[in-house]
């Protein structure tokens, strides 16, 4: 059984409630989104193809690196939930007590009692990213109310049994009210049943440090958290960090 990779590696967890966490990166290849601003774009608008890897193989190399979490990213990595692989290699790393993050845009939804349903309950921390009207997204997945009925569906499907954290990536003023008419939608109270991050766009440290600091002051005011895309801020947009 294998899963399609765009990479993978060892690192800290740079951004979310898990910041500085010693992690092991699982990128999956591919997106059902294209965000302007997106900082992984080679793992969907074709200038790199992305290779087959074995579930066994992926496990080895985590269980070699020592850290005891595995962060399941993109792309989109949920668009590989219905591989078999995709259940083997979580029920795998939960075997070995390897907690499981899985970083998702949150458009799509699992399939009920399916073997993709039951994979999620390995999972132990859910990071969903709704992108926003500044991520540009064009209709390769359709139209933007589409888009909040998914993160709905997902957000009430996910929220009775796991950890949710919604990371809103902020640019502007308009941003902040999106994201707090997007929460009240989800019919959660700040802190609740989920956290909120409030997470500034950008791809180079000069861009993150000045959008941190526009967020300080609303994330007080509302009861949600900051957090710095660390490995950003150190590293600009160099891979594999």
């Amino acid at each position: 059984m294998s899963l399609l990779i765009s990479e993978h590696f060892t690192t800290l967890q740079g951004e979310g409630p898990s910041l500085g966490t010693p992690s092991y990166f699982i990128r999956l290849h591919g997106c059902n989104l294209d965000c302007s601003w997106c900082d992984t774009p080679y793992t969907w608008d074709g200038s790199e193809q992305g290779s087959e890897m074995e579930v066994v193989s992926l496990v080895d190399k985590v269980l070699e690196s020592g850290v005891s979490t595995v962060v399941l990213t993109g792309g989109e990595p949920m668009l590989q939930v219905r591989k078999p692989g995709f259940h083997k290699l979580l029920r795998n790393l939960s075997l070995k007590n390897i907690r499981i993050e899985v970083e998702t845009n949150g458009t799509v939804v699992p399939k009920p009692n399916s073997p993709s349903e039951f994979a999620l309950d390995y999972v132990s921390q859910w990071n969903i990213s709704p992108k926003l009207g500044h991520a540009n997204i064009k209709a390769r997945l359709g139209v933007t109310s589409r888009l909040v009925d998914s993160w709905l569906e997902v957000a009430r499907h996910l929220s009775n049994e796991h950890r949710l954290v919604f990371k809103m990536v902020i640019d502007t003023d308009d941003d902040v009210e999106a994201q707090l008419k997007f929460i009240k939608k989800l019919g959660f109270k700040s802190a609740e049943r989920v956290q909120v991050c409030l997470m500034p766009e950008g791809v180079t440290k000069d861009k993150q440090l000045a959008g941190l600091s526009k967020l300080w002051d609303i994330a007080a005011q509302y009861g949600y958290s900051v957090t710095p895309r660390l490995h950003t801020i150190l590293f600009d947009d160099k891979r594999g960090i």
